[in-house]
């Protein structure tokens, strides 16, 4: 237990030294990633906005491995700013990323049960 702490103080300093501030929300924000918790949801399929809401028609989903270093198979959003991925039979978590030119990137690990949770709806956030 003492050094699951001593980690996370020594992340805590790391970050801090960096500049970079974990938002309130509980997400991490990098430099051009934002990686944000494990969403449960009912289907691989959603809709991808920008912060009012509206639809970001062309952005880029690519399911990655669990490393998040290789990409798997990608998508883009359709003019509704929605996509769909087919499942793999056996898979429950995916990992998605999101990216649309001029705002940070996205991370999603995504749980699929068809009992669980509500259709991804991703918000993008503008790019520092």
């Amino acid at each position: 237990m003492r050094l699951l702490v001593l980690s996370a103080a020594l992340c805590a300093a790391i970050v801090g030294g960096l500049g970079a501030q974990p938002p309130a929300s509980g997400r991490f924000q990098g430099n051009t990633i934002i990686q944000l918790e494990l969403k449960k949801v009912n289907s691989l399929s959603g809709e991808v906005v920008d912060p009012s809401g509206a639809p970001m028609p062309s952005a880029l989903v690519e399911e990655m491995d669990s490393t998040w270093k290789s990409t798997l198979r990608s998508t883009k959003t359709d003019e509704s700013g929605k996509f769909v991925l087919s499942e793999t039979k056996g898979q429950k978590i995916y990992y998605l990323q999101f990216t649309v030119k001029d705002f940070q990137s996205l991370r999603a690990p995504v749980r699929v049960g068809h009992r669980l949770g509500k259709p991804l709806k991703i918000t993008m956030q503008v790019g520092v």
